[in-house]
């Protein structure tokens, strides 16, 4: 985030988006509501050009999403597990089979 309280996207507190303000100075001129700029490589913080990309909203919304699965720690062994990105556990919970396995 970049403080541009004179900016036109800013919000109340005067911020913008790095990425978006990059990619215009880039280019020469304001984005649009309906551009999106894209980091090539997924780290939402290499903002340089390079790693940059101007679509629409359709073009990035039908990229491929990368899925990585999550780390979660093991409460009793400590041993750090792989779950699905989209697995959703209570606080406290662990991945059942891991328990079977290792904990009876």
């Amino acid at each position: 985030m970049l403080y541009k309280p004179g900016h036109s996207t800013a919000g109340k507190t005067g911020y913008i988006m790095e990425h978006r303000y990059l990619m215009e100075q880039h280019l020469g001129r304001l984005l649009t509501a309906q551009e999106v700029v894209h980091h090539k490589n997924g780290k939402k913080d290499d903002n340089t050009i390079k790693n940059l990309v101007l679509c629409d909203k359709a073009q990035h919304d039908s990229r491929p999403k990368e899925r990585k699965p999550r780390v979660i720690k093991c409460p009793h062994c400590g041993e750090n597990l792989m779950v699905p990105w989209n697995a959703r556990y209570a606080e406290g919970r662990r991945p059942s089979k891991h328990i079977r396995q290792r904990h009876v």
